[in-house]
């Protein structure tokens, strides 16, 4: 959504492109890595529900420092 909201459609195709490209790529990235955290295991493939406080303060933080940049 980001994709189509924030590029200028009026620029050069190539540009066009790399913007795509990077943007496939970074919600390809932030996919693989929500499975890796979210799996406990590849073999068994069954969710962690162990308890994590570190994602709840890594939430915290990102969600601090998007509302300080805003």
């Amino acid at each position: 959504m980001n994709l189509v909201v924030s590029t200028d459609w009026e620029q050069d195709s190539a540009w066009l492109i790399l913007q795509t490209v990077g943007a496939v790529v970074g919600g390809f990235l932030l996919f693989v890595g929500l499975v890796v955290g979210a799996v406990r295991s590849i073999k068994s493939g069954e969710l962690d529900d162990r308890p994590a406080p570190w994602v709840l303060r890594s939430m915290q933080v990102g969600v601090g420092i998007f509302c300080c940049i805003t």
